[in-house]
């Protein structure tokens, strides 16, 4: 097995590791996130290797907007959180960052940044613009109330105190409660996320 080697082109300094959620698109090898890439204006970097492609896997670096196929023995760069994250994840926090690098203005005195008023409102409409694009990507596929409820517990789960005293099988369970499974339903209507409602779990089971 030959060994992992990183490879750093130009300015790289990290990469987000970016792969597709979607098994069929991957075995189909579809390249729509590839041309949205380069549609971007995100270059290619083609680095040579002995070993085969991850398809539907990349490494992204949104500084200098280069990307290139993930490979079993080399990566672009230390990638950013130490995990991979979904393509529509990864839009989310890319469009953040082009909404950000081309909104924000920033100031500075003695090396400590000043934060204007204006500067806090453009902030705000960024965190609820890239919480409503989180909820557009999540709903827009659709799902029911059950997956949505099983994705509830799964984000239940990444509590640690929870992790240590129940499991996500007694969760779905407690969600057949006619009083929970009222508040649920309702929340699914409202369309608010997994994360939402898991973060108000303890409340609608108290």
């Amino acid at each position: 097995m030959s060994k992992r080697q990183v490879y750093y082109p130009f300015d790289v300094k990290t990469a987000f590791l970016v792969y597709d959620g979607d098994e069929n698109k991957r075995q189909t090898k579809d390249k729509s996130f590839y041309e949205w890439l380069k549609a971007e204006g995100f270059g290619e970097v083609r680095i040579h290797t002995d070993s085969c492609n991850v398809y539907g896997t990349w490494y992204i670096d949104v500084d200098t907007k280069l990307f290139t196929s993930a490979s079993a023995d080399i990566i672009l760069a230390p990638i950013i959180g130490n995990t991979g994250i979904f393509i529509e994840d990864f839009k989310v926090i890319y469009y953040i960052y082009k909404r950000h690098r081309t909104l924000m203005k920033e100031s500075y005195h003695d090396g400590l940044r000043l934060k204007t008023f204006d500067e806090y409102k453009e902030a705000k409409a960024l965190s609820e613009m890239a919480w409503n694009l989180r909820k557009q990507i999540y709903f827009d596929q659709q799902p029911t109330f059950e997956k949505w409820c099983h994705d509830v517990a799964c984000k239940i789960m990444e509590d640690k105190w929870y992790k240590e005293h129940t499991s996500k099988e007694e969760i779905l369970e407690d969600m057949k409660d006619k009083f929970v499974e009222r508040d649920l339903r309702r929340y699914f209507e409202e369309k608010e996320l997994p994360a939402e409602v898991a973060g108000q779990w303890w409340i609608i089971t108290f």
